[in-house]
């Protein structure tokens, strides 16, 4: 082999040496890699609201069955009082204070508990409405003066409860509870001039708190309530025909009565019987 011969294969053999070095030096340097596109997460707002959804259960179970026992110290009232084991008027205080406790459990409620102040207040309305109902006409424990009494003085109550925590809830079912029990109470007794006396108490009420600038939505179901029930007395003490006999006597005295002209008067004040 020639001179020139050697040395062509010297260079041949010194370019593959560098090409082996350049594969080895990218060999061993750590490629880029390209970040890969994060796999697909689930939402985040998913898993908090499933969470909520069960805590919001979990919290709404204790407080009904809260109230499912309040009622059931209510029926437990009411059985002692059908067995005679205690006087009737002693069951029926006992039964009007556990109504008013549960009042002011609900006005005790913290303010974000909404519906734990609506089912306490609930709780009450359905403890205290049906025992003044059998109280008053099945049972025959209490006069209609009295069962009159005690619906102002739990309304009247809740009101002041609401007032002192700003709990609107509680206002409007005591209000709801007054005005709609002495409404019941009212046609089925037939005795009028103590519910009138009830539903304008209450009115009354609602607009001293109005005044206060506690305004409430029931403002104006409280002085329906006793626009009618004066309207309704009126008609009855003014009827040509004189008072049904359905309806418990109503004194002319109560009703402005020696204030009304002769011919405004029913005819048993007008004519001797």
């Amino acid at each position: 082999m020639s001179q020139a011969d050697l040395d062509e294969l010297r260079q041949q053999v010194r370019e593959l040496t560098n090409r082996v070095s350049r594969l080895e030096a990218a060999l061993t340097t750590p490629l880029a890699v390209s970040p890969l596109p994060e796999a697909a997460s689930p939402a985040p707002s998913e898993e908090p609201d499933l969470l909520s959804s069960v805590s919001d259960t979990t919290s709404v179970m204790p407080v009904l069955g809260s109230a499912l026992l309040g009622l059931a110290g209510a029926y437990l009232l009411r059985a002692v009082a059908e067995s005679g084991a205690l006087p009737g008027r002693l069951v029926l205080t006992l039964g009007v204070l556990y109504a008013v406790g549960w009042l002011l459990w609900a006005a005790r409620v913290p303010a974000e508990r909404r519906l734990a102040a609506t089912l306490y207040s609930l709780t009450s309305v359905m403890i205290l409405s049906p025992l003044l109902w059998e109280s008053t006409k099945r049972f025959q424990m209490i006069t209609a003066r009295e069962a009159s009494i005690i619906l102002v003085a739990f309304t009247l109550i809740g009101l002041a409860i609401s007032w002192q925590r700003d709990l609107l809830i509680v206002a409007t079912f005591s209000i709801l509870a007054g005005l709609v029990t002495a409404g019941a109470l009212l046609i089925a007794t037939h005795d009028v001039l103590p519910f009138v006396y009830v539903f304008l108490a209450i009115a009354a009420a609602v607009e001293v708190c109005a005044c206060m600038n506690h305004w409430l939505g029931e403002r104006w179901l409280a002085a329906l309530a006793a626009n009618l029930s004066v309207l309704l007395a009126t008609w009855l003490v003014t009827n040509p025909r004189g008072l049904p006999e359905v309806y418990a006597p109503i004194p002319t005295g109560h009703c402005c009565g020696d204030l009304l002209s002769p011919h405004l008067k029913p005819p048993s004040a007008r004519w001797p019987s």
